[in-house]
């Protein structure tokens, strides 16, 4: 054997070898960065804003029709309950267009939050769909809508009962 293929043959296996290592540093860095994404959503999905919004809608907050809704909660009538009301939307938009664009596992929300987008839809959807009506918004709050059908499709792929209403 020659000295150049020698030579050639330990290039080779050093590159093999230094290739290798790169791949695993670089699964190890993606592995880190996931984790780090991870505990970054649920701080997100665990906000106490949101928290204190969403409860707000959820259990405070009554009315019985469309009309009354925004006599009561309407940006004009209710500053106040319109930020929570924007806080509570926005919350669940960027939720809906994380799991949408494969940001977010839908079962770690669902593990985090198994009830919650599907309450709050059941709740306001009435409101939603009067909203789109009145206002030639046919897209309002499709994101939630769209974010509920998925939390509804992951309890059926994993044969979980959906709860009931909360009384």
């Amino acid at each position: 054997m020659n000295l150049e293929l020698f030579f050639l043959i330990i290039s080779v296996i050093l590159l093999s070898i230094s290739l290798y290592t790169y791949s695993i540093n670089i699964k190890e860095s993606n592995r880190i960065n996931l984790k780090k994404l991870r505990l970054e959503q649920i701080k997100f999905i665990n906000d106490p804003e949101i928290d204190e919004a969403l409860s707000k809608i959820l259990w405070e907050w009554e009315w019985d029709d469309y009309d009354d809704y925004w006599k009561k909660y309407s940006p004009k009538n209710n500053p106040v309950a319109n930020v929570t009301r924007r806080v509570a939307r926005n919350y669940y938009v960027a939720l809906a267009i994380m799991v949408k664009n494969d940001d977010m596992d839908i079962g770690l929300l669902y593990e985090l939050n198994p009830s919650g987008v599907t309450r709050y839809w059941e709740k306001i959807k009435p409101i939603a769909i009067e909203f789109r009506k009145r206002n030639n918004y046919p897209d309002y709050l499709t994101p939630v809508e769209y974010l509920a059908g998925r939390i509804d499709e992951f309890r059926e792929r994993k044969k979980i009962p959906t709860p009931k209403q909360v009384t």
